[in-house]
């Protein structure tokens, strides 16, 4: 699939690798037409947002039965009709894409996390239409992609979480958006979550690879 291929009106995200650390950003195809497609406008009351010539972009699209990813796009600002957009350039064919790809390491360590709640009201700043509310979870699993984890606190999809916990390779810090849930059968916790990552340090990386070349040195020691 070319970037021409993909529907206006549909949802795409965009991952920003910036100085080591990592930015996703869910907007929508505005436009679309060979090597390109424009997006909304990636801003918020007070400025755009810039592409930088150093960061490394990806985007990854859905279609009804499958995903598509582009690696090392380039992104930047046009205008259409009087109205400016996010672009983002690349003449190569996207490639079937599954998330689930992505290692996921077991981990058991309980953290606080942070979340945001919406409050209703006029506001004039983004930052005042919400309150941060903390919460044990206990973590499950994580990937450079994403984290499961459970809690008893109830939260819906959409809602944006953070957490933080010691590692080796120094603390890490997370920021994500949960995206499903289901009851638990962990008795300690009523619910486990999913959460896609929106921004995490450059430790994590480091981390997960680190605990995968664990993991499989022990799977090899097993099989001896």
């Amino acid at each position: 699939m070319l970037l021409g291929d993909t529907k206006i009106g549909k949802p795409i995200d965009i991952y920003i690798n910036r100085d080591g650390v990592n930015y996703r950003v869910a907007s929508k195809i505005e436009d679309a037409r060979d090597g390109r497609v424009c997006i909304t406008l990636i801003a918020s009351a007070k400025r755009i947002f810039q592409f930088l010539d150093t960061d490394v972009i990806d985007i990854v699209y859905r279609t009804n039965d499958r995903m598509w990813k582009w690696s090392n796009v380039k992104g930047g600002i046009t205008e259409l009709d009087g109205e400016k957009f996010h672009c983002l350039y690349s003449d190569k064919p996207g490639e079937s894409y599954n998330r689930r790809n992505a290692f996921r390491v077991s981990i058991s360590d309980m953290v606080n996390l942070s979340y945001k709640i919406n409050l209703e009201g006029d506001f004039d700043e983004a930052e005042e239409c919400y309150r941060t509310e903390h919460c044990p979870a206990m973590l499950r699993d994580i990937s450079e992609l994403g984290v499961g984890f459970y809690t008893n606190e109830v939260l819906s999809a959409g809602t944006e979480i953070s957490f933080e916990f010691p590692t080796d390779v120094g603390e890490i810090k997370c920021y994500a958006v949960v995206i499903r849930f289901f009851e638990s059968r962990q008795s300690r916790f009523k619910y486990y979550y999913g959460a896609r990552f929106i921004e995490t340090n450059r430790t994590l990386t480091k981390y997960i690879y680190d605990r995968q070349r664990q993991e499989l040195a022990k799977a090899r020691g097993a099989r001896f």
